[in-house]
C-alpha cells in the first residue's frame, strides 16, 4: 500500500537542535583527531597535537556553534541553497576573525589553507546532516501511513458494528 506524498524539501539543520550541535562537535573533532594523524611525523606524538589542535579548534567551533544558534531563525527563512552559502560564509569570516584575532601575525599561507579548511570541513558537515535527514526521510513516511491507518482502523470498526446493528434492527431473525 502506497500513499503519494511530496518529498521533504532541502532545509538546513535547525542549529539549536542540541543533536545537531552534538553531532558537529563529534564530526569537527573527529576529522580534527583523523588530520592529526595524518599529519603527525610520529605517532607518539598523536595526543600532543591532538590537544594542540583542539585547543586552536574548540573555542572557534563554540563560536561558530553560538552564532549559529543565534541566527538560525534567520538562516532557516533562506531558500535552501542560499541557507547553505550562507552558513558556509558566516563560518569562513568567524575563522578569519578568529585566526586573525589568535595568532598575532597572521602568516598569509596558514591563514588561507585554515579558511579553506574551515569551508570544506563546514561544506562536509552540512551534508552529513542533510543525508541524515534523507535517510530518516522514508521512516518518517512510514510513521506517518502507520498513523494514518491506526486513525481508520476504529472507523472501519464502529461503521461495521454499526451496519451489523442496523440489520439485526431491521431483520432480527435474520
Amino acid at each position: 500500500m502506497s500513499i503519494r506524498q511530496t518529498a521533504y524539501p532541502d532545509v538546513l539543520p535547525d542549529f539549536r537542535n542540541l543533536g545537531v550541535m552534538a553531532r558537529i562537535l563529534v564530526a569537527v573533532n573527529a576529522l580534527a583527531l583523523v588530520g592529526v594523524l595524518f599529519a603527525a611525523p610520529d605517532p607518539r606524538l598523536v595526543f600532543e597535537r591532538f590537544i594542540e589542535a583542539a585547543a586552536f579548534l574548540e573555542p572557534l567551533l563554540l563560536i561558530n556553534l553560538t552564532v549559529l544558534f543565534v541566527l538560525s531563525p534567520l538562516l532557516a527563512r533562506l531558500p535552501y541553497p542560499a541557507g547553505l552559502l550562507a552558513v558556509i560564509v558566516l563560518v569562513v569570516a568567524l575563522t578569519a576573525g578568529y585566526h586573525a584575532g589568535v595568532l598575532n601575525i597572521v602568516p598569509l599561507g596558514s591563514l588561507w589553507r585554515t579558511l579553506a579548511l574551515s569551508a570544506l570541513i563546514a561544506a562536509g558537515v552540512l551534508a552529513y546532516l542533510r543525508l541524515l535527514v534523507k535517510a530518516h526521510s522514508p521512516a518518517l513516511i512510514e510513521a506517518r501511513l502507520q498513523a494514518l491507518q491506526a486513525r481508520i482502523r476504529p472507523h472501519f470498526l464502529f461503521n461495521s458494528l454499526n451496519a451489523v446493528l442496523a440489520l439485526i434492527r431491521r431483520d432480527p431473525r435474520r
